[in-house]
């Protein structure tokens, strides 16, 4: 697990390095000014000089340390100062004159030459305002130079709690920050403009009942740690009995990708629960699992109640249609279910004209699954300002409705009423795909079946989604993948990274 944090954050996590563990803030700007001189080091493709563009603030006092230390490795450097020359803090102007001691010439124009690298050290993680002026004009012409573009802690016009683009915004190849990634840099457009980026320890750390707080996300090591092996002395029982209740007439896909899921994740047996016209096609493609159906415009409620019953785990919502039926079919399950239960897709639709509903679930965790337009039904904001504010938004609603709050985009953030935000960084854009959400809700509840503590399953399942479908890209092209083929990676990336033998079955340690 790393953490993920915003400004704020990082400021109190560096006073904290700086105070309690009295390492001098001058110490800490050398240390990340020698990682940035490194990291820019490795990507130097051999030709031309490096520039480095400075703002008066703390990041320009990066900029012009990691300057000094490339022209101690040989580089030929270029130092460009933006900003007003009175108002830089204390340690850029010790960097300045240590520049300057190096026999570093600081201008005040990038002129023109041939750029190996064009390094960004203009504002920090503190901007919180529009670039605009001069430094507008600035970050414009290194945005048009040739050669590769280094942001150093973050690219400069980005915001670090948001990712939003504040008015003008240098657009890195890569970044390079410290101690910590920025939520900004992750979250979208900001995660455009961030490019790759490389975090570098530098020895800040928050104290530990900060980082509580901090937004989590996972390393390649998430499903070796947090799955359990199958144990060698099980049946089809011992991974869950999983209910789907999806596909209303010509909607059989939504069920069978569903499904078809689940089972790829580990669940024991699943009982599909679905409109009469989608049997045939559903005992063609998906035979393992059982079906229980009920005629268009009608339902026995006696039939759903014994289904609701008979499962451990639930999923609902996936092609279900919003109709009246639809609708009764939702708010039985909430009133019944005592089980775990996913919500998705039209489950939401109908949700959304009766959130009240969700106060009479009584089970034992309820996860919602809402893209952004649905997320804009379900709250009543603007898709916009949902976007603008992806994390706040979800760990707002799951406060108030006592839900796991799984907010579908790019980047996916996973909130529970209690604990951290997650922000998955898994998936491609290949998965933009028809019935891509369906394989999704499949997984989760595969991975509920498999006794995994169900803000966990969430977090696990969104990452493993992402993960799956960037092995199905690698097989087929970005272009080309089907929803069907993100379900069938996922038992293989399972699999990669199995941890058979390192652990007994049911611990999450």
């Amino acid at each position: 697990m790393k953490y993920l944090l915003d400004s704020v954050q990082m400021k109190a996590a560096d006073r904290y390095t700086i105070e309690v563990k009295k390492i001098p803030s001058i110490s800490l700007m050398e240390r990340a000014a020698r990682a940035a001189a490194e990291e820019i080091s490795k990507l130097y493709q051999g030709h031309g000089e490096i520039l480095v563009v400075c703002g008066s603030g703390n990041n320009g006092g990066d900029g012009f340390a990691a300057a000094r230390f490339l022209k101690e490795r040989g580089y030929r450097v270029r130092v460009v100062f933006v900003g007003k020359k009175e108002k830089r803090t204390i340690e850029t102007s010790a960097q300045w004159d240590l520049c300057e001691k190096a026999k570093i010439k600081i201008q005040t124009e990038i002129g023109d030459a041939i750029f190996a690298v064009v390094a960004d050290a203009v504002f920090g993680i503190g901007l919180s305002r529009e670039v605009t002026g001069e430094y507008a004009e600035v970050i414009k012409r290194m945005n048009a130079l040739g050669g590769i573009h280094v942001a150093i802690d973050i690219a400069s016009g980005i915001s670090a709690d948001t990712g939003a683009k504040l008015g003008t915004a240098f657009r890195a190849d890569y970044t390079i920050t410290f101690a910590y990634g920025k939520l900004g840099q992750f979250l979208y457009p900001g995660a455009d403009y961030s490019g790759k980026v490389i975090v570098r320890d530098i020895g800040i750390k928050g104290p530990k009942e900060a980082r509580r707080e901090y937004v989590r996300t996972y390393g390649k090591n998430a499903i070796r740690k947090h799955l359990p092996a199958r144990a060698k002395h099980s049946n089809k029982g011992t991974y869950g009995k999983a209910l789907i209740v999806a596909g209303s007439p010509g909607m059989a896909g939504a069920a069978y990708l569903a499904g078809l899921a689940a089972y790829r994740s580990g669940a024991g047996l699943v009982r599909i629960y679905t409109a009469a016209a989608n049997r045939v096609v559903l005992q063609e493609l998906l035979p393992e699992a059982i079906l229980t159906t009920y005629e268009d415009g009608s339902f026995d409620g006696a039939a759903l109640s014994e289904c609701i019953k008979w499962a451990d785990y639930i999923a609902a919502g996936c092609g279900l249609g919003t109709g009246v039926t639809s609708a009764e079919m939702i708010r039985r399950l909430l009133q019944e279910a005592t089980c775990p239960m996913i919500l998705d897709a039209d489950g939401l639709n109908i949700l959304s004209q009766h959130k009240d509903w969700i106060y009479g679930y009584r089970g034992s965790g309820l996860i919602l699954t809402p893209h952004l337009k649905e997320m804009s039904r379900l709250t009543g904001q603007e898709v916009g300002a949902i976007a603008s504010n992806l994390i706040k938004t979800a760990a707002d609603f799951s406060k108030t409705y006592g839900v796991i709050c799984v907010l579908k985009d790019s980047h996916t953030v996973v909130t529970a009423k209690e604990g951290p935000a997650y922000l998955n960084l898994s998936g491609t854009p290949a998965m933009a795909k028809a019935g891509a959400g369906d394989v999704l809700t499949g997984i989760l509840l595969g991975l509920c079946c498999n006794h995994l503590e169900i803000q966990e399953a969430a977090r696990l399942g969104v990452y493993l989604h992402g993960k799956s479908g960037e092995l199905a890209a690698k097989r087929t092209g970005e272009y080309g993948i089907l929803a069907r083929e993100i379900a069938d990676a996922a038992p293989i990336v399972i699999q990669k990274n199995s941890s058979v033998g390192e652990k007994k079955h049911g611990s999450n340690e």
